[in-house]
């Protein structure tokens, strides 16, 4: 299968693996506020939060992996891809026992850590346990998720990781309604992450029959560049750390539990839009290690203004389409037992903080695939501290609204002010071109469905649910928008590559 086959592929199993996971999640976020109440929710998200940001920590070796794999394979040196695989699969190993031992030396405090209320504090330290067993496991397999993304074999990926969803949520729903509360719910993720990482496992053996265990030998060089390149890419996703997962820690600290749930169900469901933009975009990491490997500076000019056009064209009308309907759509997520009204200035917050850091995926991985480990790291650790240290100072006098401005503030500012420019000056982009290519034909996008949501929602009390109305519209619109902006701005040659090389079927083996 051709890389630009196999980058497709991995393009639309992305998408498709967050179509699901988000479905699935609209059920299951009413079912458990329904049955285990807001308070219950509330300790749900706050571990799941946890559990994310002990996830993210990997992704600087994940991110190392995959560069050095992909700049292996496209010098063709099979003993340098040995020698990263065998290193790689070690210090995984290392880190998913980390995670086991630090995490059960944690789990009995964790009542005491955040003020969890005396009738919730045997439940806190079981939720604690499961899910960090369930992170070791998690982290484990990362490491093969690095070697099918080297491979642009992504696809499988998004197979286990909608395996999980699926078991996972189909499986918690069950043991909800049968009884076993939050247990249940947490042993159906852990058995989910189970069946989901025997997929990834078993894809990767495929293609890398050493990816277990390769008789290269330890090389010290190797290794440094390997740590080198990690401690930049976790410099790097310090920000994102915090920007998207400490919020819920900040929160549960000094506000009452059940503030998590309401700064949760906001962040919660835009992130997914952040998810989807970054499982489409993921083909660019290994892509943009190649083009730099072969010293390919305009077609990687290319690459990222077009990403960077469509990523523009995605988030925006997504946006636009869950603020559009957020009322009816809130109030679906919730099963009509929480308030919407602290929610509405989370959620002023939180666009820009999305749209931001959706435009800044290209931009990211462009200047750490090029070398500027540095900076990144740089602008990664002022966000951080700074969003930390607003949010603490405003927690107290502007409640969740605080938190949620102090995150927005300094991620913006970086996105749009550092890593774009940065990237654009780079690759010799004057930030007005960007601009004009990137954004200018999806305003005009963005202000057509903002009318149309205008007329549609008297229409919102017709049918036999709200949400059947808001569903059928919501597709359509991101569907014909979608059309309408390739039909605009694609180029010719696009057209004919997605016409004769993406439509037309795979050929069939006899």
């Amino acid at each position: 299968m051709s890389l630009a086959r196999r980058f497709a592929m991995g393009m639309i199993s992305g998408a498709g693996s967050v179509v699901v996971k988000n479905l699935l999640n609209i059920a299951l976020f009413p079912v458990l506020i329904h049955i285990l109440g807001v308070e219950l929710f509330s300790l749900y998200m706050l571990v799941v939060s946890i559990q994310e940001i002990s996830l993210l920590l990997d992704l600087g070796f994940t991110n190392a992996i995959v560069t050095m794999l992909a700049g292996a394979e496209g010098q063709q040196d099979t003993n340098k891809s040995r020698e990263i695989l065998k290193m790689g699969h070690l210090i995984f190993i290392c880190l998913a026992s980390l995670v086991i031992v630090v995490g059960l030396t944690i789990a009995p405090m964790f009542p005491d850590i955040f003020s969890i209320d005396e009738d919730l504090r045997d439940i806190s330290r079981l939720a604690a346990t499961f899910v960090m067993i369930e992170t070791a496991i998690t982290l484990y397999a990362t490491y093969y998720q690095g070697v099918l993304l080297s491979h642009y074999l992504n696809q499988w990926t998004n197979v286990g990781e909608t395996l999980y969803v699926l078991f996972g949520t189909g499986l918690g729903v069950g043991l909800l309604i049968m009884g076993y509360g939050l247990e249940g719910v947490l042993v159906a993720r852990l058995l989910g992450a189970i069946a989901r990482d025997s997929v990834i496992l078993y894809q990767a053996f495929k293609i890398e029959p050493l990816v277990f265990w390769s008789n290269a030998p330890i090389r010290m060089e190797r290794f440094k560049e390997m740590v080198r390149l990690t401690i930049h890419a976790m410099m790097l996703n310090i920000s994102v750390i915090v920007s998207h997962k400490i919020d819920a820690v900040v929160i549960a600290r000094f506000l009452p539990l059940v503030q998590v749930g309401y700064y949760e169900i906001v962040f919660r469901f835009l992130g997914r839009i952040i998810e989807l933009c970054r499982r489409l975009s993921e083909g660019l990491f290994p892509l943009f290690s190649r083009l730099k490997s072969t010293d390919n500076s305009t077609m990687a000019r290319q690459v990222f203004l077009r990403v960077s056009a469509f990523n523009s064209m995605l988030v925006s009308i997504m946006l636009v389409l869950f603020v559009g309907f957020y009322p009816p759509l809130f109030a679906f997520f919730t099963a009509g037992e929480m308030e919407i009204g602290p929610t509405w200035p989370v959620l002023a917050a939180a666009v820009p903080i999305v749209w931001s850091s959706v435009m800044q995926i290209p931009a990211s991985f462009y200047l750490y695939t090029s070398g500027k480990e540095k900076f990144l790291s740089i602008s990664s650790l002022i966000t951080a501290v700074s969003n930390v240290t607003l949010s603490i100072l405003l927690v107290k006098p502007m409640g969740i609204l605080g938190v949620a401005f102090g995150t927005m503030v300094p991620q913006f500012t970086q996105h749009q002010g550092s890593l774009i420019v940065e990237a654009c000056r780079e690759m010799k982009i004057p930030i007005w071109h960007y601009y004009s290519k990137v954004h200018g034909p999806v305003l005009c996008l963005v202000a057509l469905n903002y009318g149309i949501i205008q007329l549609l929602t008297p229409t919102l009390s017709w049918g036999p649910h709200p949400l059947f109305v808001v569903g059928i519209a919501g597709i359509l619109l991101m569907v014909l928008s979608a059309w309408a902006w390739f039909v605009w701005t694609g180029t010719e040659e696009e057209k004919v590559f997605f016409r004769e090389k993406i439509l037309t079927k795979l050929p069939v083996r006899n």
